[in-house]
Parts: structure tokens; C-alpha cells; sequence
């Protein structure tokens, strides 16, 4: 069976090289929210707080949608999470009537994110046999990176620098490394500690991470740490909540960092998660949204401007909604059965 999955991926790959090799690279337009909606699945693409385009981005049955990155133009990828392990679905919607849509899948991948550019993304594959770090391009190639298997988190900067993170396994602790111009040095190690979301900053010279203790112990406490890009020194900035896998974001000008953190409320065992900003000069922060009883389940802010879409679950009922780095009242948006979010480039 794992045979032919990896076959099936194959042939996806190439049939993608086919379709995509005559797709010109994307016009670049304003950042547009776009929320992906369960049912039906579909990709919603806002504009002023309102709905306004619509295209399919079909999930295979049994599979629920876990995570969704846009890249440039209206290129998506999604994680969904199937009972054979993870899968990555891309798909770009061109305007015509009605879109085109054009999709491949990756099975066996967990999504590390997208190029600096938006025209690639890079997967771990091969999850359970013979993982491996890869670059997949528009075009459908498929480059394997020489990077440790054990790598978890990467990202790249405008200049193409790899900031990646890896771990053996739980009691191993984790360590950070740049790579650039296929040079490879260690940044930080942490032997008891695991360094999660790490980001570049907008300048390139400082790194910020969410740090939290290494080990089995259930919704860890963490802290928003930053680091010098140059030196690997570690400066703690705020506790943070590690325990809902969510991100962290710079502001464009890199003086502000967007973040989880754990709320005093806990009902049932389960604690509640805020979004809270920080200064990272001076330290000062302040709430975004800190409702009573409700749970952060996504957020990402706008590449330009000051808004900030989230994702609630009230009573379990998920909505996505707009507020800005201030915390203005939140604007409620017209969509249902709301998963993930993230803004076009």
C-alpha cells in the first residue's frame, strides 16, 4: 500500500510538471485574506471584511484539514491530516468561469512552509520509512535538501538563508542552524528545551522562537524568546503558550511580535489561549483577544497594514474574525464551519 501511495505521489508530481509548465508566475496583487471552510471545502478569498471569490479545494474523504499557508498569487497548500498520515494538497485558482483550479497532492508530508518568494514549498516526506527534507516547485520538481531528517520547522528569508530546527526526540532537547550559500553553522542548541516557530525577522537579523521544556508533560508553558542572528544569544521576552501549536509573526517594520499566551482560565484541565502583542524593544505588551471562554485556533496578520484575522471556537462553534494589532472589537466575518486562514502575497 505504501508502494502505491508513493507512486500515486509520483505520478501527481509529474502530471503537475505537465500542467503547471505552462502557467506563467503570478501577477503580484494586494494581500487578500483567504479562509478555507470545511463544508463545503472550499477556499474563501476576502476583501474588506466580506467574501468575494470562492474556489474548491477538495480534501480526500475521511481526511480533516489541518493547516493552511498561501504563497504568492492564489497559490494555496494544505495540510490535512488522513488516517495514512499527513498529506499536502496545493491548488491555484485562476479567474475564469467558473476557476480553474489546478492540484496535486503529496502523500506522506507534513508542510514546512513555502520559498521566500512564494513559487516553492518545502515538505518533510516520507514520514514513516525513509523521511527526507524536499523542495517541491511549481513546476512539480522535486529537489531533496541536505538537511537532517530529523528537521521540524524551516523557513527562508528574501536572501535564500535556511533557518531550520531539528530534534532526535523527546529527552533530546533541539538546536537551530542557518544555512547559507550551502554552508551550514549551528546557531543555538537547547539540550532541555525544544525552540518552536522560529522566524526571521523582517530586517534578517534577529530570530524570534517560542521555547518550551523538553518532554511528555501535556500543555507545556513556553516563553517568546529572541535570538541574535549573528551570535545565537537568547533573550526571554514574555511568557508564551506552547500547548495549541500556534505561530508567532513579526509586524513588517520588526518592532512588534505578535504571539499566544496562556490564559488564566482552564475549564476541564484544558487552559484557554490568548493573542497578545509585544514591543520588542521595550517589553511593553498588551491583549489582542483575551475573550472569556474562548479558544484561539488560528490567527495570522496581514503582510502589510494592521489587520489581524483569528479563528474562535465559542461553545464549539469556530468563527473567523478581523481585529487589529490594538485589539479593536472584533468584525465577525460572514463564513461557517471556519478551519484555518493565512493572507495572500
Amino acid at each position: 500500500m505504501r508502494a502505491l501511495f508513493r507512486a500515486l505521489w509520483l505520478g501527481l508530481l509529474c502530471a503537475g510538471c505537465a500542467a503547471q509548465a505552462l502557467v506563467p508566475s503570478p501577477t503580484p496583487q494586494p494581500p487578500q485574506l483567504v479562509v478555507f471552510q470545511s463544508s463545503p471545502a472550499q477556499a474563501v478569498l476576502f476583501e474588506n471584511g466580506r467574501p468575494q471569490e470562492r474556489f474548491p479545494l477538495p480534501v480526500p474523504p475521511g481526511c480533516k484539514a489541518q493547516r493552511l499557508q498561501a504563497g504568492a498569487g492564489r497559490r494555496l497548500a494544505l495540510e490535512v491530516e488522513c488516517a495514512s498520515g499527513p498529506q499536502v494538497i496545493r491548488g491555484e485558482a485562476r479567474p475564469g468561469a467558473p476557476y480553474q483550479v489546478t492540484m496535486a497532492w503529496a502523500q506522506e508530508a507534513h508542510l514546512l512552509g513555502w520559498s521566500a518568494d512564494g513559487q516553492a514549498l518545502y515538505l518533510r516526506i516520507n514520514i514513516f520509512s525513509d523521511p527526507k527534507i524536499v523542495r517541491w516547485e511549481w513546476s512539480g520538481k522535486v529537489r531533496t535538501l541536505p538537511l537532517s531528517p530529523f528537521t521540524y520547522h524551516l523557513e527562508e528569508d528574501g536572501n535564500g538563508r535556511l533557518l531550520f530546527a531539528l530534534t532526535q526526540g523527546v529527552g533530546y532537547g533541539s538546536a537551530l542552524f542557518v544555512r547559507e550559500r550551502a554552508r551550514e553553522r549551528t546557531l543555538r542548541v537547547e539540550p532541555e528545551h525544544i525552540l518552536a516557530f522560529a522566524r526571521w525577522s523582517p530586517q534578517g537579523d534577529r530570530i524570534a522562537a517560542i521555547r518550551f521544556p523538553d518532554g511528555t508533560l501535556p500543555f507545556p508553558a513556553g516563553e517568546l524568546v529572541i535570538l541574535d542572528v549573528n551570535s545565537g544569544a537568547l533573550r526571554p521576552l514574555s511568557d508564551a503558550d506552547a500547548a495549541q501549536g500556534l505561530p508567532l509573526f513579526w509586524s513588517a517594520d520588526g518592532k512588534r511580535i505578535l504571539f499566544p499566551r496562556r490564559s488564566p482560565q482552564v475549564v476541564e484541565g484544558t487552559p484557554y489561549t490568548e493573542l497578545w502583542a509585544i514591543e520588542v524593544e521595550s517589553g511593553r505588551r498588551w491583549p489582542v483577544m483575551n475573550l472569556p471562554r474562548t479558544h484561539l485556533l488560528d490567527f495570522a496578520p496581514s503582510p502589510q497594514g494592521e489587520a489581524i484575522a483569528l479563528i474562535l471556537d465559542r461553545g464549539g462553534e469556530p468563527r473567523a474574525a478581523l481585529t487589529d494589532w490594538n485589539g479593536a472589537p472584533l468584525s465577525i466575518l460572514e463564513i461557517e464551519a471556519a478551519c484555518c486562514l493565512s493572507w495572500t502575497r
